[in-house]
């Protein structure tokens, strides 16, 4: 090989070199801030307040990257709200003794939980209450 190809080679090299070390910290970058992307902020909730409510589950949602509870509680006039409740994500959740099968559609507990800002009927969860009287608290 002459030394005109052998200087070719050599700066091609370089460059190649240069685009597969961006490439691998632009992956890199990509994958370690991609779970801070993709989650949402709880400026949603009102964490001064915290609220309680006492109703039936309809329906318990075991999913990533949070479970919810959506709970069914009487108003005053004999109506019925529906409180979409926002958990945890699960390994916490099992690290706190609630696990899939701890809530059930048709269960009658007390929430507590922060309420939405926005007055809506949900909020983030803080702890239960079933009714043998046993306490599910996440802080």
């Amino acid at each position: 090989m002459n030394r005109a190809a052998a200087k070719s080679n050599s700066n091609g090299d370089g460059a190649m070199k240069q685009v597969l070390v961006s490439a691998a910290v632009g992956a890199l970058m990509t994958g370690a801030l991609g779970p801070a992307w993709a989650h949402h902020s709880h400026s949603m909730f009102d964490e001064r307040q915290e609220t309680s409510i006492t109703g039936t589950i309809r329906n318990v949602a075991w999913v990533n990257p949070h479970g919810y509870l959506f709970l069914m509680a009487p108003n005053a006039d004999g109506t019925t709200t529906t409180y979409q409740i926002e958990m945890s994500y699960l390994q916490n959740m099992i690290r706190h003794g609630i696990m899939p099968t701890t809530f059930k559609e048709g269960d009658t507990v007390t929430i507590k939980f922060n309420p939405l800002r926005d007055g809506a009927a949900g909020g983030s969860f803080i702890g239960a209450v079933d009714t043998s009287g046993r306490e599910y608290n996440l802080r």
